[in-house]
């Protein structure tokens, strides 16, 4: 599964209510069950 850039990671904090988001250069992705429309989410 290649991914064009750019292609966002999204870190949710549920504690703190909130989302940020990253556009790395190069990503490894070792889940890919959490690759969504949005980009890759994983948790803070």
């Amino acid at each position: 599964m290649n991914h064009i850039s750019p292609f966002d990671i999204v870190f949710e904090d549920e504690e703190e209510n909130e989302k940020h988001v990253v556009q790395p250069d190069i990503v490894i992705i070792c889940d890919k069950g959490k690759i969504t429309d949005e980009g890759y989410k994983g948790y803070s």
